[in-house]
Parts: C-alpha cells; sequence; structure tokens
C-alpha cells in the first residue's frame, strides 16, 4: 500500500438510510467502532462513516473525492478476476501450484488481495486492525455473497479484527504463507495516490509496523513470508539482517518472498490428519 503522509482524521457515523444488516443499526454500528453518531452530513469531522441503502462508505469531508467503499464486483477488480488467476503475480509469490494454501493476510485492509486468494482456492484469513477498515470489508464481503461467481470464494475467507502481530502471536498452528502488505509512505508529496489508498493511509498503519509484522511472520512457524512492496522501495529491515530470499517483480510492484523450506506445509498436515 503506497500513500502519502496525512494526519490523523476525526471520525463520525451518519446514516442517510435507516437499515439494519450484518454491522447492526446505526447505533449499533456508531457503538462497536467506538464513533460518535450524528444525524446530518456535517464538515466538522474529517472523515464520515455513511449508511447508504446499498452499502457502508467512507466520505472525505476536506478532500474532492468521491466515497471509498469495499467492492469486489466492478472496476479493475473485476477485471483482474476475469483474467487467469493463477498467473497473477502475487499467485506466483504465494508457490501456489494447484493446491489450495493457508495463508493470513496480516494487512487485509479492503480484502482485494485477500479475496484474490480465495478465489485462487486458498483458504484465507484476513486480519485488520483498524475497525472502520474492517467494518467497510465486513460489508463488501457480505455484499460480495448476492453473486454466485464469489460465493465459493467469501466461504473460504475468514475475516478477523485484530492487531496481526498478537493474532500471529497466538496462533496455534501457524498457516502455509503469511502476507503482508505495509503501508508505504511516499516520498513525493506532490504525488496523490488514488483514494482508496489515501483513505487506508488515513486509517491505518505506519511505516514503522512492517518491520515488526515481519518478524513476527518469520517467528510464526509458516513455510513462507510474502511482503508485497513498490518496485523501487526497499525491502523491509529483516531480523538479524535478513533479506528476501527471491523477488517476483511487477511493473509497479515487488514481491519480497522469505522461504523457510524445513517447516511442513500445514494444509498437507491437514489433509493427511483427516486420511
Amino acid at each position: 500500500m503506497v500513500a502519502t503522509d496525512v494526519a490523523t482524521p476525526t471520525i463520525a457515523v451518519y446514516a442517510s438510510a435507516q437499515r439494519s444488516d450484518v454491522l447492526g443499526t446505526p447505533e449499533e454500528m456508531a457503538s462497536l467502532l467506538n464513533l460518535p453518531l450524528v444525524d446530518a452530513p456535517t464538515d466538522e469531522y474529517d472523515l464520515l462513516v455513511v449508511i447508504t441503502e446499498e452499502r457502508l462508505e467512507l466520505h472525505q469531508t476536506d478532500a474532492e473525492v468521491g466515497p471509498v467503499y469495499c467492492d469486489f464486483m466492478s472496476g479493475d477488480f473485476r477485471r483482474r478476476r476475469a483474467g487467469s488467476l493463477r498467473s497473477e503475480l502475487l499467485a506466483k509469490a504465494i508457490g501456489y501450484r494447484g493446491t489450495p494454501l493457508k495463508v493470513l493476510d496480516a494487512t487485509a485492509g479492503f480484502g482485494r488481495d485477500a479475496m484474490l486468494l480465495a478465489l485462487l482456492g486458498c483458504h484465507v484469513t484476513a486480519v485488520e486492525r483498524d475497525r472502520v477498515v474492517a467494518a467497510l470489508l465486513v460489508d463488501g464481503v457480505h455484499r460480495a455473497l448476492g453473486y454466485p461467481d464469489l460465493m465459493d470464494a467469501v466461504e473460504r475467507l475468514d475475516l478477523v479484527t485484530d492487531d496481526s502481530r498478537d493474532y500471529i502471536n497466538s496462533m496455534s498452528e501457524p498457516p502455509d504463507v503469511i502476507y503482508l502488505d505495509p503501508m508505504f509512505v511516499s516520498k513525493n508529496r506532490t504525488a496523490r495516490p488514488k483514494k482508496e489508498l489515501w483513505a487506508l493511509a488515513r486509517l491505518v498503519r505506519d511505516e514503522d509496523d512492517g518491520a515488526s509484522l515481519l518478524a513476527a511472520a518469520l517467528a510464526s512457524g509458516c513455510r513462507r513470508v510474502v511482503v508485497k512492496r513498490p518496485d523501487n522501495g526497499a525491502p523491509l529491515e529483516g531480523p538479524d539482517g535478513r533479506v528476501p530470499d527471491t523477488q517476483f517483480r511487477g511493473k509497479t510492484v515487488r514481491f519480497d518472498v522469505y522461504l523457510q523450506p524445513d517447516v511442513p506445509v500445514a494444509s498437507e498436515t491437514v489433509a493427511e490428519a483427516s486420511t
């Protein structure tokens, strides 16, 4: 995730539609997110979590951009899932060779990479620590259940709201792969990333989290750790100077891969135990 450096925003919940869904009533959602509930649109807050008839949206009241929401049915993501998923650079980076893998996406964000991996056939646990982002993701996944070509993937996708380091440290059994896409703060202050990434940058993690997440992932006992980076960005600082074992490069992004070949494959262990 790439974004410019921005200040911590003020946030409130506003319901333009009185509806109850997987996230509850407006009052319940405001309580869940620990945010004030306002009865009218206002620019007194930098961000508004807006409940509409169709979906949950994030509005940036101090920016001239449209609403941000989690969407797996249109635009760039639809084109990606319509193509060959096995040819996706991410599929190659996680080591997918036709056998479903257990993957932990420790920086879920709006869940696009997690959903792609689930569409590939992997069993994915997507962890997001920010409650607002997690709520947007839950809403998007819930709406995806209405689309037959996404239903099976949703069944393979588990959502968790937690700090990923705590979640990794509490796992009773490691996955095959831990995937990290830590926020990368652009040094170019004049560059403006697309609105979804800018919204995430305002809500979630700073770049310092990357090194500690990598250390926790490498200590978890999983076979492979994959880190998404800008193509020209430096690798994350690994413990004891650890550097990537291999890299998969695209036009604008790069996947740094850390291998731990002596660890058994978790998905194979599960399959053997069930026979």
